[in-house]
């Protein structure tokens, strides 16, 4: 396995381990909080690899989209 193909499994499962944790009704809210919170360990990931972050995740590939916007808020904001 290549380590980007392990980076976004590693990632993958900590996104679903999160979105898991949130209540319904708050799950994007837990997808915003993960771009936030790995936007460091993510900025290096293209769009499509941040696809294939959410599928690992069993996510919906689109949520790479969100992945992407929360990176770029990373920079100006830290979860509480």
């Amino acid at each position: 396995m290549s380590n980007l193909s392990n980076k976004i499994n590693i990632l993958g499962g900590k996104l679903r381990e999160l979105h898991r944790s949130f209540p319904a009704g708050e799950k994007t809210t837990a997808i915003h909080l993960f771009g936030i919170k790995y936007s460091d360990e993510m900025l290096d990931l293209t769009r499509a690899d941040l696809d294939k972050v959410s599928e690992a995740a069993g996510l919906k590939p689109i949520y790479g989209l969100e992945l992407r916007k929360m990176i770029k808020l990373g920079k100006y904001v830290m979860p509480k």
